[in-house]
This record gives C-alpha cells, sequence and structure tokens, in this order.
C-alpha cells in the first residue's frame, strides 16, 4: 500500500510533531516555573505610537525620551532591544509587543536615549 519513502516521511513528520509539542510544553512549564509574563502588552495601541514625538535625526533633540515612551508602553520594558555606539552617539531600537508572536508591534529608534523615528505593523 504504502512506499517506503512515504512511511519514512510519515515517521518523520510524526517524530516533528512530538518534538515541537514538547518544547512547546517547556516553554510552557518555564514561563510558570519563573513567574515571567508573556510578551502580551496590552499598552501598545496605535494611539500611544501617535503620542510619541520624534526629534532631530541627529541628535533626537525634541524628541520623547526613552522614560516616558516606557511609561507609555505601561512601564513594560520592551520584548526587544538592541543599543550600539556609534561616533559617540547612542543608539536604540527598542520593540513593544502587542501579542505574544510579534505580529502587532511598536518599534522606536532613539538617539541619546530621544525618539527620532517610529514603526507598527498590526495596529489599527
Amino acid at each position: 500500500m504504502f512506499s517506503k519513502t512515504s512511511k519514512h516521511v510519515a515517521c518523520l513528520f510524526t517524530l516533528f510533531v512530538v518534538v515541537s509539542l514538547l518544547g512547546c510544553q517547556h516553554l510552557k512549564n518555564t514561563v510558570m516555573e519563573t513567574d515571567e509574563k508573556l510578551v502580551y502588552n496590552e499598552s501598545v495601541p496605535i494611539e500611544n505610537l501617535e503620542r510619541i514625538k520624534l526629534g532631530n535625526s541627529e541628535t533626537g533633540e525634541g524628541g520623547s525620551t526613552y522614560d516616558e515612551v516606557m511609561k507609555m508602553m505601561g512601564g513594560q520594558h520592551p520584548a526587544d532591544r538592541s543599543e550600539h555606539e556609534e561616533n559617540g552617539t547612542s543608539i536604540i531600537e527598542a520593540k513593544w509587543q502587542r501579542d505574544d508572536l510579534g505580529f502587532k508591534f511598536i518599534t522606536v529608534t532613539f538617539v541619546n536615549e530621544k525618539a527620532i523615528g517610529k514603526f507598527q505593523k498590526g495596529l489599527k
């Protein structure tokens, strides 16, 4: 009925599903054990994106501060944050997520801890 190849494919698929489910269970247990919250942040609506003031792209002057944006995002740290220095200027890119899958988010770029750029995806 089934060829040898289709049996191997079926076995590999089953193995993949089992391993994936075990991985999900491990993630769930880790979150429960450490009492961590998932990345979902209900303080990430389009209204908060619109409240973020952008400053001068070279100095950040006039832009919302990192702390102000943190307060807009409910005081939660970003789900993803990268920071580097370029010619003595601090550059931060921070991403706050609305969902735990990362399909709805706000990303803000800061120069010297002041907003110079913002982007959103999936928010209405």
